[in-house]
């Protein structure tokens, strides 16, 4: 719950801040949009999920790191193929 309090938290703030910035409604704004959503917002919050798992499981940061380095990529990847389809769709509304 915390964790996911955390992440509730940014992608409020960065949606509204993206709505603002970006149009939506053609094509080339949804891919942009797509764009700055995995470049910015997957790696933070891949980030966040690791650092608080790791806090909240053993109470240390480091935990949370290590667990980070070996399994970014693979994360990374998957979201980046299934998110992106996913938000796709979403923002094509």
């Amino acid at each position: 719950m915390i964790v996911g309090l955390s992440h509730g938290v940014f992608h409020h703030y960065f949606y509204a801040w993206l709505d603002k910035v970006v149009p939506y409604f053609t094509l080339r704004g949804t891919i942009y949009k797509i764009l700055l959503d995995q470049i910015v917002a997957g790696p933070a919050c891949i980030v966040m999920f690791f650092l608080g798992m790791g806090l909240l499981n053993t109470g240390k940061l480091e935990t949370g790191i290590e667990e980070f380095k070996k399994k970014f990529l693979f994360v990374y990847g998957v979201c980046m193929l299934l998110i992106s389809y996913r938000t796709l769709v979403g923002y094509r509304r």
